[in-house]
């Protein structure tokens, strides 16, 4: 009797050893940029929703469109949501406090966030070498996405500048494409134009304009398609590229009528 029972017990813990030894789902990072990604500087613009516009340090930035329903999204997913800016860490402390979603309880982004890298923690590619005249700011310094996790499997960067990573971490990035000055609607847009230079940061269309606008609710779109693909077992950075490198076909179209256009070739900007 007790060799039996003693070998009964063996074999339920050999059946229960795989369970138990199973590797919990790797976390998922997604890191984003602060300026013209989830917020505008309107610094020259004093005629923005007064109810989606915060104030920090004397500057005023007007949160964009479809930011708390996607953050509110991402943190009950259980994805580590983090920010990485070039930005002063206090001004990007005070910045993310102010932006508290209705769907986190009381909570700011400041709360719910991973991890927050500023200034101090971008990498400076003339780090002992001397920095060329003009240089632009993304072109000097780079966000290293290993300071995050040093699983580069499961991070994407949410970022308005392509180039701003290491060459090695390019795929890592969800490239919002250009983006234009912030208006409340395209006929502020369009009497804000000048000619020259600064041109480019103005839309030409309303449908450009729009697409701008509702940039954040595309990006979640894609974000949750490939968080789905993630729970099937799909690696997360994959998953976020096969979303956003598909052709111009089902995965665009079905968010481009979601926010009113006719077709992807009317209105596209690669993700």
């Amino acid at each position: 009797m007790f060799t039996f029972t003693r070998a009964l017990l063996c074999s339920l813990m050999l059946m229960m050893q795989p369970l138990s030894m199973a590797a919990p789902p790797a976390p998922r990072h997604i890191v984003f940029d602060i300026d013209w990604t989830i917020v505008a500087p309107v610094y020259y613009n004093p005629n923005t929703a007064p109810e989606r516009t915060i104030l920090v340090q004397g500057e005023r930035y007007r949160v964009l469109d479809g930011l708390e329903e996607m953050m509110t999204d991402l943190h009950r997913r259980g994805v580590q949501v983090s920010f990485y800016s070039g930005g002063e860490p206090l001004r990007n402390e005070l910045l993310l406090k102010s932006i508290r979603p209705r769907g986190l309880d009381g909570k700011s982004l400041h709360d719910i966030a991973h991890k927050i890298l500023s200034k101090p923690d971008l990498l400076d590619r003339f780090a002992n070498k001397k920095v060329p005249d003009g240089i632009r700011f993304w072109e000097r310094y780079e966000k290293d996405l290993s300071k995050v996790t040093a699983d580069l499997s499961n991070v994407i960067l949410v970022e308005d500048v392509q180039e701003f990573v290491p060459a090695a971490q390019r795929r890592n990035v969800v490239w919002l494409g250009r983006v234009f000055r912030f208006y409340e609607d395209f006929q502020q847009a369009h009497a804000a134009q000048v000619p020259g230079p600064e041109a480019k940061y103005y839309p030409t269309s309303q449908a450009e304009w729009l697409l701008d606008r509702d940039r954040i609710k595309a990006v979640h779109h894609l974000l949750a398609e490939a968080l789905d693909e993630t729970d099937r077992g799909t690696a997360f950075l994959e998953a976020v590229r096969q979303k956003a490198d598909e052709p111009r076909s089902m995965h665009r179209q079905g968010w481009f009528r979601k926010f009113g256009y006719s077709s992807s070739a009317h209105c596209f900007r690669r993700l």
